[in-house]
């Protein structure tokens, strides 16, 4: 994970660690990219990170 200039939390999706062929192509696509958290995840995150 990581912040961007703005202090929003970059990170990586879920779902991605094993029984990646039952999944459809679009779908490892779209896990492949980077997301925001957001909420109170996101508030979690960034206190975790010292920030």
């Amino acid at each position: 994970m990581k912040l961007t200039k703005k202090g929003k939390v970059i990170r990586r999706h879920m779902m991605t660690g094993h029984m990646m062929t039952c999944k459809s192509a679009k779908r490892r696509r779209k896990l492949r990219q980077s997301t925001v958290a957001v909420g109170r995840i996101a508030k979690n995150l960034r206190k975790m990170m010292g920030s």
